[in-house]
């Protein structure tokens, strides 16, 4: 996985590097519709919905890469123009939808 460094030490002549991956880092969720919220998958959900998220992503012209500590999409996700600025909320988080399955 490439990687952008942040940090690096040598320690005892090993130099270690802190870095965080140069694609898109991205969460499975599913939508409560009873609390109207957007939840992450358990992390032992990961693995059986996997497939069927790698397909989402490739309809999108995307990859979705199941990396050592958090999944990523390579490619290009193009701007989006669904939400100004003076529509955020103070305190609230932004979530972006890329595909859906």
């Amino acid at each position: 996985i490439r990687c952008l460094i942040d940090q690096q030490v040598v320690i005892d002549g090993t130099e270690y590097v802190l870095g965080y991956p140069c694609d898109h880092a991205v969460v499975l969720a599913y939508i409560d519709p009873d609390a109207d919220t957007l939840n992450a998958v358990p992390p032992s959900d990961v693995a059986l919905l996997f497939p069927a998220a790698t397909a989402a992503a490739r309809e999108q012209g995307l990859a979705l890469i199941n990396s050592a500590v958090v999944l990523t999409l390579q490619g290009e996700l193009g701007e989006d123009t669904s939400i100004s600025q003076e529509d955020l909320v103070p305190g609230e988080d932004l979530v972006r939808i890329v595909a859906s399955f």
